[in-house]
């Protein structure tokens, strides 16, 4: 009989909540998959959330047992204005 680690999806595990989150679940065992928008990192995924479609695509192939979603905004008064968050 084959036991096989429970998956993670950190989503903005380029940050630094997302990456102690990381860091934290695959002390516990976990086999975990990060995702970034802007900041690449080593084995990170992109994933941009405002697209429906690579975000359902991203669940199916990682299909985790824990979801954890860290990603931000940084600079939020200068992105509220921004015509890519209003419809």
């Amino acid at each position: 009989m084959t036991t096989t680690a429970a998956r993670a999806l950190v989503i903005g595990a380029s940050g630094q909540v997302g990456r102690h989150a990381a860091a934290a679940l695959r002390a516990r065992g976990f086999e975990v998959t990060g995702t970034f928008a802007s900041r690449a990192g080593e084995g990170l995924r992109r994933l941009d959330l405002l697209d429906d479609a690579a975000v359902a695509v991203c669940l199916r192939e990682v299909r985790p047992s824990v979801c954890v979603l860290s990603s931000a905004l940084t600079n939020v008064p200068a992105s509220s204005y921004s015509s890519r968050w209003s419809s």
